[in-house]
């Protein structure tokens, strides 16, 4: 026993084993037979044993040299195997049908699991589909809807401004707040250009030797040509938009008016080119004054734009806006129209600045300022 260890037979572990077919022999039987394996290994590790075996052996190589001991040990060892193959055909195939079972168990199992997995997985895609399916109708809907809300919005916001541009067409009193030169508006313009820019250029304008009257009276003719003529290019650019429109092919209209919805969108479009109209009415009117002051005079330049640009946007309001120029001279003064420059007095002596009416004949809006005497 005091021999070296790394000789001996190694022990089995039946835990350990595994046969050909990938599956574990039945415990009891391979516990059993590794038990005597290891029995046997121990033996062997005997020296007594190994010189009895050596014994056997160097016998077994003296005796197969006698015929009959031949014949014997050949019998023995066919008799020998035989009862080997009568033992395992015994005990041996039920040990692998019931290994076979339980192999075939195993995968029926294992079969029935994946079927089972398959079918969640199946199951599970299908409600997935069927819930994006769902949520793509439902943002299809969603979009059919806005889109139609939208429709119906952007109609309902056609029809109001149609509805509130054929209220406030021949209706001055009605007035669009989100217009800026709408008539009130204008006629705080216009006020200021009297205390700025008229002032301004009558300080210019004034020379030794000419008197107040003359001087103011320049002015005020000078507004009155502009005046005059915003409304003369006014009317006529509004009554050859009606004619195109109306006949194209010859631009000249045989009816009367044009319908409401087309009037409203002629007046829009006077509205959104005045920066061009009153350009080249601003050119007309410097080169017919331009004995007013020095040419380069900035005062003169900024009096007339803004002259003829308000002039312009209270000509193309629907009515036009009016400007009144006063009663005869020597009239009787009408203080709820107009206010007093510099003197007072009940007789008129000369008009300095015009009064803003909605429309003619219509209601006041600005007064105006006149010289008594």
């Amino acid at each position: 026993m005091d021999q070296d260890v790394s000789n001996r037979w190694p022990l089995i572990n039946h835990d350990e084993v595994v046969d050909m077919r990938g599956t574990s022999p039945p415990f009891k039987s391979f516990k059993k037979s590794s038990i005597y394996f290891n029995w046997c290994t121990s033996i062997f590790d005997c020296c007594l044993c190994r010189w009895i075996i050596g014994f056997v052996l160097w016998s077994k190589g003296i005796l197969m040299k006698i015929p009959c001991c031949r014949v014997l040990f050949r019998w023995c060892r066919g008799l020998f195997r035989g009862a080997k193959r009568w033992v395992w055909k015994l005990f041996g195939n039920e040990e692998c049908k019931r290994d076979a079972q339980i192999i075939q168990t195993l995968h029926e199992d294992k079969e029935n699991v994946l079927k089972r997995e398959q079918n969640f997985y199946r199951a599970y895609n299908e409600e997935k589909q069927e819930k994006e399916n769902a949520l793509a109708r439902e943002a299809k809907l969603l979009q059919a809807y806005n889109q139609e809300k939208q429709e119906k919005e952007n109609a309902l916001t056609r029809l109001s401004a149609l509805a509130g541009d054929r209220l406030r067409l021949n209706n001055p009193g009605i007035a669009d707040l989100s217009d800026e030169y709408r008539p009130n508006k204008l006629a705080e313009k216009f006020s200021e250009l009297y205390d700025n820019e008229w002032t301004e250029f009558y300080e210019d304008l004034e020379k030794p030797g000419s008197t107040e009257k003359q001087t103011i009276g320049q002015l005020l003719n000078l507004i009155q040509e502009i005046y005059t003529v915003c409304q003369q290019q006014a009317e006529n650019q509004r009554r050859a938009l009606i004619n195109v429109i109306a006949d194209p092919s010859n631009g000249k209209s045989e009816n009367g008016s044009p319908p409401d919805g087309i009037l409203i969108k002629i007046i829009d479009f006077q509205k959104k080119t005045v920066p061009w109209a009153i350009e080249a009415m601003k050119k007309n009117i410097m080169k017919k004054y331009e004995d007013l002051s020095d040419n380069k005079s900035e005062s003169k330049r900024k009096y007339i734009e803004r002259c003829v640009q308000l002039c312009w946007m209270m000509s193309i309001q629907d009515p036009p806006m009016h400007l009144d120029f006063g009663p005869e001279k020597d009239s009787v003064i009408d203080k709820n129209v107009y206010k007093l420059f510099t003197k007072t007095g009940d007789a008129l002596d000369f008009m300095v600045w015009p009064a803003v009416f909605l429309h003619h004949n219509g209601p006041l809006v600005q007064k105006g300022v006149l010289q008594p005497k």
